[in-house]
């Protein structure tokens, strides 16, 4: 299809071309009987006649029917009237520029020769047809709508009404009967000679509705008795025709063959190839302005609409001033200048995401002390985690393992290899090291190095140390989950707890009156609970929880540390595993020593050697001086009702408390098993054990009548009922009152 534009207007036609529909008298005689029947009604003295809202000279309809002169070069000048506003003048200036883009038009505001359009604020829309010479007139009514502004301002060019045309009947069908009677001539035909193919799509063609007998007078309206019908097969367009968006394309290239091409040059888009280093998401900003180089628009500047980015290796992004791209590489990103014709160019700019940052990389070791020091080959294993930016699998080789003793240097114990199993230069994490060092000196340090590596080469290195030491003899108290003379586990028991107390600093006279230090003091709580081990050359286990708390009743804080009884129980199995001659476990070979405890503290390395010569268990009880009278439950008060159902086996109440001469203490299981109820003085002291047997899971009463074990009554002061379960212990503090 080429051109649906109906115009008002004189076309000089090329041989063989098909033209955009226009109409204009072939023969000097185009008028319609009615219209010639409408000239001789007209007074004398009256120079214009309006159709709609098309306004024509009478002696031009006399002289040569309908006819549109063109305005000379294309150049239209205009005037706005005083009553127009400043956003009326600019919505009409947009409108007019819709009509620059697709043909060769200037609209310069001013009279120029004498020939212009006079612009004013009027009660209606209507414009005079073509240029008639000299001032010309155009009322707009709806400034806010910039193509119902187009469509009056086409008419001024020479367009008519398309749904004038004469050869509009096998596509509309004028329903007269729906028409609002002082607007029929409006939808009269024109007889003109015609080009191209009818455009429901124009700016310059009525909606369906207009001036129907269902809407106000003069006005359109959604309606039901349409005045224009579209006819099959063209149905689709009932409701589409009469648009006032845009300028179609039929449009625009029937005002082109009347004014030539568009003067609107087309925008140049210029791009620059633009890197930059990728950030903690491997991911870098582009901005518009880092690849643009330049970009313009011939015409001036103030005519480009937009320049943006629109894709990125082909696929759209919409227009964006802004984009990240994310992974290492080179992109292609698309830079695009828009003019305010709607045209535009585009570039390819190349950018490149480039990472510099090295991975990170941790490794956490099995052990981080070796002990005792009894010339034993050690197994090393390596927890290694490396994480990059860019990279989801970046690698790691073992850089290098040594240590700052010779292999076999003086009183090592005369041994040799001892770093074994390491595989330089591969992701190895498993090896061994001897537990030995030399007599004199700090002791032995092993330096284990691994590298990582991301797939932009980056590198990082973690070194890791494994340490050999002189130990300092260390202290400690065995607690729950020991038998009663502390020789061995108590098995019904999960965990074991130890507890390694605070002490004060300690100092002697010197004889003279001034006081000697002869051992510092020792602050538990400072401890770093995960590398308090317990164990020795065949394995070593770490904290499962940790608690703070005065055991001992010197005022200072204690650090209890819990550990699993079966792992501790694999480890001392292992050093006594050591086959004899005749393949039975010769249980006198204990090369790995005894399962001991090590911790540090401000440097210092501390080594206990037993955890099973540690004598009688304490009661892990905080004896930390009551502060306020609230930390005793208030008479006849519970911690927990029955309907409340705990989360873990504790002490539900104490009732009454205080108490004279008895009470009642409640507790809950959340599990069956064996059971201690026991009862302390506030100094440590076991006072009686009110429970020691296995019970079933749910709620439980014990009632202490407030006597020893020895059938004695107890004396006015605090003590503590600890609940031992198989998983927690639990203490409360109690008042007996005299």
């Amino acid at each position: 299809m080429k051109s649906v534009l109906f115009c008002i207007m004189i076309l000089l036609l090329s041989s063989g071309v098909a033209q955009p529909s226009v109409f204009f008298p072939a023969d000097g005689t185009g008028l319609t009987p009615e219209l010639e029947e409408l000239l001789r009604g007209l007074p004398p003295d009256q120079d214009k006649i309006n159709i709609g809202d098309m306004v024509f000279r009478v002696s031009q309809l006399e002289r040569s029917g309908f006819s549109g002169t063109p305005w000379t070069d294309g150049i239209v000048y205009y005037q706005f009237d005083a009553n127009v506003m400043p956003d009326d003048q600019t919505n009409w200036e947009i409108a007019a520029h819709e009509w620059e883009c697709v043909a060769g038009l200037t609209f310069i505001e001013g009279t120029g020769a004498g020939n212009f359009i006079h612009v004013f604020d009027g009660s209606g829309n209507w414009s005079d047809v073509g240029m008639i010479g000299g001032q010309q007139e155009m009322s707009i009514f709806n400034w806010g709508q910039i193509f119902i502004i187009a469509h009056e301002i086409g008419h001024a060019l020479g367009a008519g009404h398309e749904h004038q045309r004469s050869d509009r009947d096998p596509y509309v069908s004028i329903n007269s009967s729906n028409i609002q009677g002082d607007f029929l001539d409006q939808f009269d035909v024109i007889t003109m000679t015609l080009f191209g193919d009818y455009d429901f799509d124009s700016v310059m063609h009525y909606d369906a509705c207009a001036f129907s007998i269902d809407c106000p007078p003069g006005f359109t309206c959604d309606c039901t008795n349409y005045s224009i019908t579209a006819l099959p097969p063209y149905e689709d367009w009932q409701d589409l025709m009469g648009q006032r968006e845009y300028i179609s394309e039929l449009d625009a290239y029937g005002m082109a063959q009347r004014y030539g091409p568009t003067l609107n040059n087309v925008p140049i888009a210029i791009c620059q190839p633009y890197s930059d280093y990728a950030d903690d998401n491997c991911c870098i900003t582009v901005n518009v302005d880092d690849i643009d180089n330049g970009s313009y628009d011939p015409d001036g500047d103030d005519e480009i609409e937009s320049l943006c980015i629109t894709a990125v290796d082909g696929n759209p992004v919409g227009c964006e001033q802004m984009i990240q791209l994310c992974g290492v590489g080179i992109y292609m990103v698309t830079l695009t200048i828009t003019d305010d014709c709607d045209e535009t160019s585009s570039c390819d700019a190349s950018v490149e995401v480039i990472d510099i940052t090295p991975p990170v990389i941790d490794v956490e070791l099995n052990r981080y002390v070796l002990w005792p020091p009894n010339h034993k080959m050690v197994d090393i294993y390596a927890t290694v985690t490396v994480e990059d930016n860019c990279d989801p699998a970046p690698t790691f080789v073992l850089t290098s393992v040594s240590s700052n003793e010779p292999d076999n240097g003086h009183g090592d114990g005369n041994t040799e290899g001892d770093i074994q199993g390491a595989e330089i230069g591969m992701p190895d994490a498993e090896f061994q090291l001897r537990s030995e060092r030399a007599g004199g000196g700090d002791g032995r340090i092993y330096t284990i190095v691994y590298t990582a590596t991301d797939e932009s080469g980056n590198t990082a290195e973690f070194t890791a140390e494994v340490r050999v030491p002189h130990d300092h003899s260390g202290w400690a108290m065995a607690s729950v989950g020991y038998i009663d003379d502390g020789t061995d586990f108590d098995y019904t028991q999960e965990k074991f707890v130890l507890v390694i107390p605070s002490t004060a600093a300690e100092y002697e006279d010197d004889g003279s009156g001034y006081p000697v230090l002869v051992r510092e003091a020792f602050d538990a709580s400072q401890l770093a609970v995960q590398e308090v081990y317990v164990g020795n050359t065949a394995g070593a286990v770490r904290p499962v929880k940790s608690e703070l708390l005065d055991v001992d009743g010197n005022g200072m804080t204690d650090l209890a540390v819990f550990y699993p009884v079966a792992q501790v129980v694999r480890i001392k199995e292992l050093s006594l595993s050591n086959l004899g001659m005749d393949g039975e476990i010769a249980y006198d070979l204990r090369t790995d020593g005894p399962v001991g405890l090590h911790y540090c503290l401000a440097g210092m390395d501390y080594r206990v050697d037993s955890i099973f010569a540690l004598g009688e268990p304490v009661p892990l009880i905080d004896l930390t001086p009551p502060s306020a009278p609230e930390d005793f439950l208030e008479e006849g008060t519970e911690l927990l009702t029955k309907s409340q159902v705990p989360e873990a086996s504790t002490i539900t109440s104490v009732r009454p408390n205080p108490f004279n001469p008895a009470t009642t203490i409640g507790f809950y299981l959340k599990v069956a098993g064996q059971v201690t109820l026991r009862v302390y003085d506030s100094r440590g002291k076991l006072v009686r054990i009110l429970v020691n047997e296995s019970l079933p899971s749910g709620f439980h009463d014990v009632r202490w009548d407030g006597r020893d074990r020895q059938g004695q009554a107890v004396a006015a002061g605090v003590y503590l009922a600890q609940l031992n379960a198989s998983e927690v212990v639990v203490t409360r503090k109690m008042a007996v009152l005299k």
